[in-house]
């Protein structure tokens, strides 16, 4: 299972979705975007068009809507322990 999360510098609820998924050893790639180095921007917009805020969260190639609380309501812990046995 790939996961990609968009986040910025500090942000809260980046912080608490990236100890999310490390609380239940999932592994994940971070992409951290900036908008005035313009860093990780156009991956942005091409994996999650129309979004304004992070952090957002894609499962092999899916966005998960809502966010951090999406991330959670989902059932990424799920599908990673069926993965893993």
């Amino acid at each position: 299972m790939d996961v990609l999360i968009y986040t910025t510098y500090k942000c809260s609820f980046c912080i608490k979705a990236k100890k999310f998924l490390q609380k239940y050893g999932i592994d994940y790639t971070e992409k951290e975007i900036n908008k005035l180095l313009n860093t990780n921007m156009e991956s942005f917009r091409k994996d999650c068009p129309g979004a304004k805020t992070v952090p957002q969260i894609l499962v092999d190639g899916t966005l998960i809507s809502g966010g951090y609380l999406g991330l959670i309501e989902s059932n990424i812990v799920v599908q990673w322990n069926a993965r893993q046995q």
